[in-house]
């Protein structure tokens, strides 16, 4: 007889670019196969394409949802959506279904979106929408303390929002020898997009430039603004100290955060980026805003060093790098503290074993009614 607990994870494709992704995939790769057993169920990703006719895609989604729970009859379903309008809905949509057949329910935002949860607190019939979306699932999984704040104001029980992070395989991410010398390079993760701070870095970066002209920087990633970060390095003749590499993943994305000296993140906004994780795995120090989940874990002088200013100033990025950059014992410093601090918080074995408790008390105490 099959004791394992069925869980059906619930996200966007795998091939998906984001933090998402990457949650589900580690879920998948390392969930402990003697206990569970584990289904993914693709959701349609929110492209400006699928808007359009958005309403019959849900309709064959929700169809095709149907028909996984009747094969696979989970014990636990698992959502991951990004506070964002077309996810929440469509997710909305499932819990729903999956609650009126008496399945247990998930809600992991991978994302907050300020423009959306602004609503939560107008008292308004949108706050009063917002509300039944998120009293819907059984358990509600945010990525900062200020985003379960945020709920509870909306009128969300506390005892069902629960505090998570990303993770990282912290072995795979670690570097066999980190010396921390000039020439230093400098690594920007994430997507190319103007909210992530890109054009302040590059800023910042010209800044820097004048009194240590052999350093480097690599943007990691892709997003709308590639094409045109690409050319404004063009027009400023950087291309020799900038590089634009595209989006990394797998072993060549570790050799970027392998070869490195220092991430810079200078985001207006964030959930819980992921490549902080990362680069505490890679023993990296972390210069970044304290913005979402990074509020509650990024400790200036620890990890890094904060960005205080907002939107983040480009003299002020500069000297934070700088500053780095001229000490080269706080550098080993953060680095060990880094290495420490993700393999006992951020590895996927940790992070694991705290989702595994959470299923086990799910399947316990609620169990599905079908």
């Amino acid at each position: 007889m099959n004791n394992k607990i069925k869980v059906l994870l619930c996200s966007v494709s795998l091939e998906t670019k984001g933090g998402v992704t990457n949650y589900v995939k580690l879920i998948l790769e390392n969930y402990p196969k003697e206990k569970y057993q584990m289904d993914h169920f693709v959701e349609v990703y929110s492209s400006k394409f699928v808007k359009i006719f958005y309403p019959f895609i849900i309709l064959i989604q929700l169809l095709k949802f149907k028909e996984t729970l009747k094969k696979f009859n989970p014990d636990i379903i698992h959502i991951n959506p990004s506070l964002v309008w077309v996810a929440v809905i469509r997710d909305y949509i499932f819990t729903l279904y999956a609650k009126k057949k008496g399945f247990p329910v998930i809600f992991c935002v991978g994302g907050w979106d300020k423009s959306i949860s602004r609503h939560f607190h107008k008292k308004n019939i949108l706050s009063r929408f917002f509300y039944k979306i998120f009293d819907s699932p059984d358990i509600i999984m945010v990525l900062a303390n200020s985003f379960k704040d945020e709920l509870i104001k909306l009128g969300i029980q506390p005892k069902k929002i629960q505090v998570t992070t990303m993770m990282v395989e912290t072995e795979k991410f670690r570097p066999e020898n980190r010396l921390f010398e000039p020439p230093y390079i400098l690594l920007f993760c994430s997507r190319i997009e103007k909210l992530k701070g890109i054009y302040q870095l590059l800023d910042a970066f010209q800044l820097i430039l004048r009194k240590y002209p052999e350093i480097r920087l690599f943007y990691v990633g892709h997003g709308s603004e590639l094409s045109n970060l690409k050319k404004k390095i063009s027009d400023l003749k950087l291309e020799e100290n900038i590089q634009c590499v595209g989006h990394k993943s797998g072993i060549e994305k570790i050799h970027f955060f392998t070869q490195a000296d220092i991430m810079i993140l200078p985001s207006f906004t964030e959930g819980f980026p992921n490549v902080f994780c990362e680069a505490l795995a890679a023993g990296l120090p972390f210069i970044g805003t304290h913005v979402g989940g990074l509020v509650d874990v990024f400790q200036d002088g620890k990890q890094g060093l904060v960005i205080k200013t907002m939107p983040p100033d480009p003299q002020e990025i500069a000297e934070k790098i700088m500053n780095l950059m001229e000490n080269n014992t706080l550098m080993k410093q953060m680095s060990d503290n880094n290495l420490l601090e993700a393999k006992e918080k951020y590895d996927v074995k940790v992070v694991m074993g705290k989702l595994d408790v959470l299923y086990q008390d799910i399947h316990d105490r609620i169990g599905k009614q079908v």
